[in-house]
């Protein structure tokens, strides 16, 4: 009998006992839970439709690495909501499909989210590192970014097949009772070897990702202000997404792991389980935020969340709201967005042409339009 079962046939109130009050709290987080990353699911597929279906940021190369990143945010806080509704109403007693399919996502969203995020503070690196060195470079190709993803998702695909695949030298075994949760080691092999090869796969892009991060904050390689704002807060969402969620990821994956499988029951693990559950959705979130921020992103937000509006509230609006407002776009234009004073910097005129997406104009710049202010004089009839 799960604890949700057993609560709700309790019909005595002066027996309630600490059991009964831990049970209650892993039945309301499981579902608090489960509600948060299907919210956050649903931002991560919104935000790929937008760039997917948005022509500027389709075509701007550096936008495919965000998809590739939120991709597997969206499919682990899918999984994870479901499990996390099965913890609540049977105790974490699930399908033994859901449970390989949520190990399985884990594992795959971890390493390919590192490698991914890896492959994008190299590439920023790189540019601001020659930019500073007063020579030329261009963002990565087409081909370049789908390369690299590419043999990052096949890596991290190799890498978690080996784990979760229940074979004889599979690297984990995973239990499906009493609780949905793998235990490193398998019958050929042992549990240290498992554990020493997660560290060696995981730990030195952790290390990479944070060194870089520090070269570029004491060398004021990316201002956070002026014409680098926009790609340093995005550069630095990755250094903040290495040192507060993917560091503790790992050590609370580990603890999770080790010990027996009649253990993983216990409240202990379920607090690692809720505390890892959590981690992810908000990851995601930090992740959301700084896009929206991005003008271009917000931009590529507002056609389809006009349409949303227009479609709810289309006879009402032509009703009730004026002519000049009754789409968003002519409110949305209105709004002038603050704008910082640009640096003289050489690095941050070469991040700027470089990351900035192209933007169309109306036509080309008279020749003279920066040399000299324009005259006042009355023009001369007699010529």
């Amino acid at each position: 009998m799960s604890d949700l079962q057993r609560l709700l046939q309790d019909d005595t109130v002066d027996t309630i006992n600490d059991e009964d009050v831990w049970a209650s709290w892993r039945i309301a987080t499981s579902f608090s839970s489960a509600a948060l990353c299907f919210i956050m699911s649903f931002m991560s597929i919104f935000i790929i439709f937008t760039i997917v279906t948005t022509p500027t940021l389709r075509s701007f190369n550096f936008y495919i690495y965000i998809i590739f990143i939120l991709a597997p945010d969206a499919f682990l806080n899918a999984i994870d909501g479901t499990q996390s509704i099965y913890r609540g109403l049977r105790d974490g007693v699930g399908p033994a499909g859901l449970c390989y399919t949520r190990v399985f996502s884990v594992i795959f969203y971890y390493y390919s989210n590192i490698f991914v995020n890896a492959c994008v503070a190299k590439e920023v690196f790189t540019l601001v590192w020659t930019s500073y060195n007063l020579r030329r470079t261009k963002p990565p190709t087409l081909r370049k970014v789908l390369t690299q993803v590419g043999i990052s998702y096949g890596i991290a695909g190799l890498i978690t097949s080996w784990q979760v695949i229940p074979w004889r030298a599979s690297l984990l075994t995973i239990s499906v009772e009493p609780a949905c949760m793998p235990t490193f080691g398998s019958k050929e092999i042992p549990g240290m070897v498992s554990f020493f090869f997660c560290a060696l796969t995981t730990v030195p892009f952790l290390i990479y990702v944070l060194w870089v991060g520090y070269k570029v904050k004491t060398q004021n390689l990316l201002p956070v202000s002026g014409r680098t704002r926009v790609l340093a807060l995005f550069f630095f969402r990755i250094v903040v997404n290495f040192l507060i969620f993917y560091t503790p990821m790992f050590i609370v994956a580990m603890l999770q792991i080790q010990g027996p499988a009649e253990d993983k029951d216990s409240n202990y693990h379920f607090a690692l389980y809720l505390f890892f559950s959590t981690l992810v959705p908000v990851q995601n979130i930090v992740t959301v935020k700084l896009l929206m921020d991005k003008e271009e992103i917000a931009a590529g937000l507002r056609a389809p969340m006009d349409l949303i509006v227009k479609f709810f509230h289309c006879q009402r609006t032509k009703e009730t709201i004026p002519e000049q407002f009754e789409s968003l776009e002519d409110v949305y234009e209105d709004i002038e967005l603050p704008t910082t004073a640009s640096t003289s910097h050489t690095v941050s005129q070469t991040v700027s042409q470089t990351f900035s997406p192209p933007v169309a104009t109306a036509g080309p710049e008279p020749p003279h339009a920066h040399s000299r202010p324009e005259s006042t004089d009355p023009p001369n009839e007699s010529k």
